[in-house]
């Protein structure tokens, strides 16, 4: 690991391909025993089992969980994708808050949806809401309330409390998932690559921001889907319209697989330019039907369009379906065609070249 600067995972897949990446003038040279006996003591060095974490953790004693993945050479994700930070530290005999909740286990099962918040306004509205001084849900300002929906949003996506005050006092009250997730925002903090925007507009009071990630629950939580704590924050489609903000997102996947899309939803969605968009519509939409003509005429008629993608809906190595880039607000600039509907949008703010590259 110190000789290739690779973390464990990646460790593995180099040996298999002979050490690609190793300094200029190095170079390892191994028989085919040899390479299989290497192959084999890697793979069982590197397991990062439950009791081999637990082992290490006992040994570092108090450490957070930034600097423990950075001290095993790993992603954060990877030390707890199959234990919680909590029960590692438990195992450990380390000190864990005990305020805590009967349903613990449950909250912590939502810890991996800390680490795709990467815009500075979402980071300060969670850790408010997960702080042992939370504020109640009616003193705090509407902008922390709504914060407080897209998080009550990504920890019960199937609903939860009964209202958003109860759920999110709830949430404050369980100290053990709160620190955690706290320590994965810390993370998720030292991760931002990109340069996030508040939406122009009456848009900014949704609390979104371009090129910002988001999880679905969290985007529609934003779009007031729901006007409950109790009601599930579900949606299928790749489209929603939201009466509160006037409102189309359209939510794009650029890479479709034949296992997760039917072909009646295997719409062409490109960028064609930094600034320009080619989206295809539902496969029954027109531009005569109510929601074509929306598409056609929203600025004359004062509504919206914003427009989220991901580069694919293909779980990651940790068995999470990744989230939706906010790309921004767009402009009808012209269409053809008819269910479905190919629309070219022009779009406000200029894709980030990453994404530009993968759309």
């Amino acid at each position: 690991m110190a000789m290739t600067g690779a973390t464990r995972g990646e460790l593995q897949k180099h040996a298999e391909h002979g050490f690609p990446l190793l300094p200029a003038g190095s170079q390892i040279v191994l028989d085919d025993v040899t390479y299989d006996e290497v192959i084999s003591s890697l793979k069982a060095s590197l397991t990062l089992n439950k009791p081999r974490l637990v082992a290490s953790l006992r040994a570092y004693s108090d450490i957070s969980l930034a600097d423990f993945a950075d001290a095993l050479g790993t992603e954060a994700e990877r030390l707890v994708k199959n234990a919680s930070w909590t029960d590692l530290r438990r195992q450990a005999g380390l000190s864990v808050d005990d305020r805590t909740t009967p349903d613990e286990a449950e909250l912590l099962r939502r810890r991996h949806m800390f680490f795709r918040v990467d815009d500075r306004a979402r980071l300060d509205a969670y850790r408010a809401w997960l702080s042992a001084d939370a504020p109640a849900y009616g003193a705090a300002s509407p902008e922390l309330q709504r914060f407080g929906r897209m998080l009550h949003g990504i920890v019960w996506p199937k609903g939860g409390r009964t209202t958003w005050a109860d759920g999110l006092a709830h949430l404050a009250s369980c100290r053990p998932a709160c620190d955690e997730f706290l320590a994965i925002l810390d993370i998720a903090e030292d991760r931002i690559r990109h340069v996030s925007q508040p939406l122009p507009g009456p848009l900014s009071a949704t609390g979104l921001a371009s090129h910002a990630t988001y999880a679905r629950e969290e985007i529609l939580a934003a779009l007031d889907q729901t006007a409950e704590a109790s009601q599930t924050i579900s949606h299928r489609e790749g489209v929603y319209w939201s009466p509160t903000w006037q409102t189309d997102a359209l939510l794009v996947t650029l890479k479709k697989s034949d296992a997760l899309f039917s072909p009646s939803t295997m719409y062409h969605d490109y960028a064609m330019g930094p600034e320009v968009f080619h989206w295809q519509s539902q496969s029954r939409t027109t531009p005569i039907s109510p929601t074509g003509q929306r598409y056609i005429h929203h600025q004359e008629q004062g509504s919206h369009v914003v427009l989220f993608a991901r580069t694919t809906s293909t779980r990651d190595e940790f068995g999470h379906t990744p989230g939706f880039m906010c790309l921004g607000t767009a402009r009808y600039r012209s269409s053809e065609g008819s269910a479905p509907m190919s629309v070219i949008w022009d779009l406000d703010r200029p894709l980030p070249a990453d994404m530009y590259q993968a759309a």
